[in-house]
């Protein structure tokens, strides 16, 4: 009966370091996204919410003057407002919190298309099952989803949005294209050469040469 209690007293010992280590590790999750990076890339969600909001329902000319004025500005904003250092040498960036991270502005493309087909997939499903027939609110719901999504992305990877406006990022995108077609000329080269060692007659020395005398 002792060895018993002992056993249950060591399983309630385990099951309370597993439950305190899994607790630490969610708070630590979302501790470490209450920074100054992920509340701009809140506010950029709610700006860009408030310039589609105004291009999809304010009437004509209006709605659209301030969707270019709130976007533009909402982007300058984040450029203003974020911490970001570059090193040209190591393509990396350094934000507030002090995260290293290489990102490609061009990203920023394929995330918000991504973005828009999952928000029409999302909004038409919960517009569907609540029974929503009035198109302003679909329009809305589809503009707060498109908004958030691209924000919850970089705040779920805890990195401000803002990296991918910085013209550094296009330095990373170019540097790394540029980087890929050196190796792609390099290869080239190496089978340039090869070819002509083989099919070269200057080369009949080579053992390999077709013109080659035994």
């Amino acid at each position: 009966m002792e060895d018993f209690a002992t056993f249950c007293k060591t399983e309630k010992h385990n099951k309370a370091i597993e439950l305190q280590s899994s607790v630490t590790t969610q708070t630590g999750f979302i501790a470490s996204r209450l920074n100054r990076d992920n509340f701009w890339n809140v506010v950029f969600a709610f700006l860009l919410f408030l310039a589609w909001t105004a291009a999809l329902i304010i009437p004509q000319p209006f709605g659209g003057i301030i969707f270019w004025f709130t976007l533009p500005g909402a982007i300058l904003l984040l450029k203003c407002t974020s911490y970001l250092t570059f090193d040209k040498e190591k393509l990396e960036f350094t934000t507030s919190s002090g995260t290293k991270m290489s990102k490609g502005g061009l990203f920023v493309i394929p995330l918000f298309i991504i973005s828009f087909f999952l928000s029409a997939g999302i909004s038409g499903v919960i517009t569907g099952w609540a029974n929503i027939s009035s198109s302003i609110i679909e329009l809305l719901l589809f503009t707060l989803i498109f908004s958030l999504l691209p924000s919850l992305y970089c705040i779920l990877r805890n990195f401000p949005i803002s990296v991918y406006f910085h013209k550094n990022a296009w330095y990373v995108e170019g540097a790394n294209t540029y980087s890929s077609n050196s190796t792609y000329h390099k290869h080239n080269e190496s089978l340039l050469s090869t070819n002509q060692l083989i099919n070269n007659p200057i080369n009949n020395w080579y053992s390999g040469n077709i013109f080659h005398k035994k």
